[in-house]
């Protein structure tokens, strides 16, 4: 039986941002695709929210760090996350967010 999911964005994931709204409403976060162009490691932070948070926001799953151009998928399994919304962002450090440069792809696989 295949799942029904859907991707976000659903064109131009390999745009670099520095963050990416997966959802403005409840969700079911399954996976993340994420591409680091940046020299350095960076953390990526998930936050339940509909738009990006400020500056100094603590993210609501623990980050996760991606080396310097590395691509990483996060499987959240068949379940995957149950968020109220969603924004993931690029940070500097993993405590909490920083502003970040356009330098990361993200796409965000949801389901349904």
């Amino acid at each position: 039986m295949k799942i029904p999911t859907r991707k976000v964005p659903d064109k131009d994931a390999g745009a670099l941002v520095p963050s990416r709204v997966i959802s403005t409403v409840p969700c079911k976060l399954l996976a993340l695709v994420v591409l680091n162009t940046n020299a350095a490691q960076q953390y990526i932070q998930i936050h339940e929210s509909g738009a990006l948070p400020g500056d100094g926001a603590i993210p609501d799953v623990p980050s996760i760090p991606v080396a310097a151009g590395a691509v990483v998928m996060f499987d959240f399994g068949p379940n995957g996350l149950d968020l109220d919304a969603c924004v993931v962002c690029n940070s500097s450090t993993a405590a909490f967010k920083t502003f970040g440069a356009a330098d990361c792809a993200i796409l965000g696989v949801l389901l349904g």
